[in-house]
This record gives C-alpha cells, structure tokens and sequence, in this order.
C-alpha cells in the first residue's frame, strides 16, 4: 500500500462516493476505482459496502481508517517541514511592487542582510498585480506592494504613506506653485509609472474624475526616468513627495498634489493565513520595526 492509495481511500470513505472522491481528490472516477481495487487486493478483504445511501465502511475498512488517518497525518506534517526546510536553505522570495525599493526598502533590507549574513533574499521586482498574483499563487513568501487592496486575498501591514507629487522643469507654468490639483493637467504632457501599476491606474482615475483623458507621452518601470524626462522639460512625472524630495534633482520642482486621492501607500502583503517561513518572518518584523521607527501609519 503507498500513502496516495490511504488518501484515495480516506476521501471515499468522507464522501460515501467514488465520483465525489474522485472530483475532490482531481482525478476520474475510474481512476480512484482502480486505486481503492488494487488496495483491497493487496490487503485480501473489501474496505467498503453498498448501502442505499451510497458507501460504507466494511469492519476490515473501520480497521483500517485509523491508521490510515494517522499515516497520512504523519506524512503531511513531515511534507510541511521540509518544505519550511527548502525555504530556508534557498532563500527567502520576496516581490518588490516598482518604486517601494527606492521609497522604502533600501535601508532595512541593507540591516537585515547585515544582521542575518547567512540569510539570501530572492528580489522580484515588478508591478503591483504582478506582485499581486506572485503572494497569492505562493510564488514568493510576501510582497511590498502598493494599496488600496480590497478585494484581494491576502494579509496586509501599511507600512508607509505618503502623497504623489507633480515633478516638473524649473520653467514650467506650474513651477511657481506650492500644491496642485490634478484638474490642471489637462494639457500637461505626462511621464509615468507603466499602465499595469495602481499608481498608474490611480492617476488616470482621477483625471478621468476631472473631465478629461490625461497626455500620457511615456509609460516606464524606469523610476529615474518619472526624474530625467522632467529635468529636461520633456514631460511632468508623478512620484511619491518624500521620494521627490530626496532625490533632489536639478531643474526640477516638487509640487505636492491637493488631491486626497492621490496618495503613495506601501503595504506588506502574504497570502491569507499563510505561515511565513522563520527568516521571512524575520524580514517581515524588520519592515514593520523600521516603519515604527519612521513613525509612519500601520496597520490594516
């Protein structure tokens, strides 16, 4: 007997169904049939009887059960650790949604490696449902990535906020303001983040909210692009205003945005319910104690 031929029999058994064990377990019927016939084979006595209901266990099969939870038991857990194992010999997966490294990550990332030298992180970097989808198909241990996330099946930590900025050539018409709407960039030829990002997704909601179609001459994953194309008044860019700030670019002026909407927000993200590997947990911990130590908003 294997242990696959102990769950096929277990299933049948919390159905009363061979089809329904079958559609449960992702195999056909057929399938499961012969695996339950060469087992009963292999142990010289049927398992289950026929009732009017459906199947049940026959004595040699109420023997069995037992065991055959316990076993399987055994192996599942056994499965689990290793896998914890794995994780932890081959590094810790982590997503970065484009522009949280620049923003937020850069300084604690650099702490944890000091602090834990034998520990290898594995850096993805790429949009925000891109980040998305690699937390919940278990594709990396969790992400930073950029809110608002309802609807997504995942566990979330705020770890930093902070309003858009406008970026804009030192000549612009809008260079001598100390805050704008995105109502007044109607003909403002824009770079920003590529279409696939919130923040992306977010800007054109807004200026659609206004009345009108942004002027969108470059779409990028370049965050030092959303900086050269203003610095040599080729188009207005949007980044965080903290951001903005520290990169101080020549030529450029930094105008915060009035729009509530407009907002820059940084969360950690794992999948629902799911238990973090202990050096991912590790990590974890050192971006919400440096978002403590920044005393910026947490908590979802």
């Amino acid at each position: 007997m294997d242990v696959r031929q102990l769950k096929y029999f277990i299933e049948v058994y919390k159905s009363g169904s061979l089809s329904r064990a079958a559609a449960a377990c992702y195999i056909t019927t057929p399938g499961i049939r012969l695996s339950l016939t060469r087992l009963e084979d292999e142990l010289g006595c049927k398992l289950f009887k026929k009732t009017g209901s459906g199947l049940s266990l026959s004595k040699h099969g109420k023997f069995l059960l037992p065991y055959a939870e316990q076993i399987t038991s055994m192996i599942d857990e056994c499965e689990a650790h290793f896998a914890s194992v794995r994780k932890q010999s081959s590094g810790i997966p982590v997503a970065f949604s484009i522009g949280t490294l620049e923003e937020f990550a850069g300084l604690p990332l650099s702490r944890f490696r000091e602090e834990n030298p034998g520990v290898r992180i594995e850096i993805r970097e790429g949009s925000d449902s891109e980040c998305d989808a690699a937390v919940e198909n278990g594709d990396v241990e969790f992400a930073l990535t950029v809110g608002p996330l309802s609807g997504r099946r995942m566990d979330t930590t705020l770890l930093y906020s902070s309003l858009n900025a406008l970026l804009v050539h030192e000549s612009h018409p809008l260079a001598g303001r100390d805050s704008v709407a995105v109502r007044e960039l109607r003909d403002v030829p824009m770079v920003i983040q590529r279409e696939t990002t919130r923040s992306s997704a977010n800007f054109r909601a807004c200026c659609k909210a206004a009345g009108f179609e942004p002027i969108i001459s470059t779409y990028t994953d370049d965050v030092l692009l959303l900086f050269y194309l203003p610095s040599i008044g080729q188009a207005a860019g949007i980044a965080s205003y903290t951001l903005a700030r520290r990169m101080n670019r020549a030529h450029i002026r930094v105008i915060p945005f009035e729009d509530p909407e407009m907002a820059w927000n940084i969360y950690l993200a794992k999948a629902r319910g799911a238990q973090l590997s202990p050096n991912a947990a590790r990590l974890w911990s050192a971006f919400a104690a440096y978002s403590r130590e920044r005393g910026e908003n947490g908590g979802q």
